[in-house]
C-alpha cells in the first residue's frame, strides 16, 4: 500500500467526523460498524489495496413462512436498476437475512465517501421498506 493511498482513505474517512478510535479501527483492522442516528447500521469493510470500502447493510430476516417468494423477489430487484443503482442485495446464510451491498472506489472528492454512505444509507431503508410491503402482501 502506498503512502498516497493510505491518506486518502484516512482524508475520506475524517469527513465522517468518526471517532479517532474509529478511524484507528478501521486502519487497523480493516473494517467498521457504523451507527448512525435513524439510518440503518452499515459494516464498512476496507479491500487489501485500501482503495475500496464495501458497504454492507442488513436488509431483513427471512422467516420459514415466506422466504422462498421474497427470497425470489428480492434477486429480481437486482435486475431493475431503478431499485438498486449499482448496489447489490445478497443473501446472508449464516444469519438468514438479505443485505445491500456496494463497493465505493475512494476519490480526492471531500466528502464523497460521506455523500455515498448517506446515499446508500436511505437506499438500504427504501429497499428494506418495499421487502417488508412485499412480505406483507404474502402475509394477507
Amino acid at each position: 500500500m502506498t503512502q498516497p493511498t493510505l491518506l486518502l482513505l484516512k482524508s475520506q474517512l475524517q469527513t465522517l467526523a468518526l471517532e479517532t478510535e474509529h478511524i484507528a479501527q478501521i486502519l487497523r483492522d480493516g473494517y467498521l460498524l457504523l451507527e448512525r442516528e435513524a439510518l440503518p447500521v452499515i459494516l464498512i469493510t476496507v479491500t487489501e489495496n485500501k482503495q475500496q470500502l464495501h458497504l454492507t447493510s442488513a436488509l431483513m430476516t427471512l422467516e420459514k413462512d415466506t422466504s422462498p417468494t421474497l427470497f425470489a423477489h428480492a434477486l429480481h430487484l437486482n435486475f431493475l436498476p431503478q431499485h438498486t443503482f449499482s448496489a447489490n442485495i445478497g443473501f446472508d446464510a449464516e444469519n438468514d437475512q438479505l443485505c445491500l451491498r456496494y463497493c465505493h472506489t475512494l476519490t480526492n472528492e471531500q466528502y464523497a465517501l460521506n455523500n455515498t454512505l448517506n446515499n446508500f444509507s436511505h437506499l438500504a431503508a427504501k429497499i428494506s421498506l418495499s421487502l417488508q410491503q412485499f412480505r406483507g402482501t404474502l402475509r394477507s
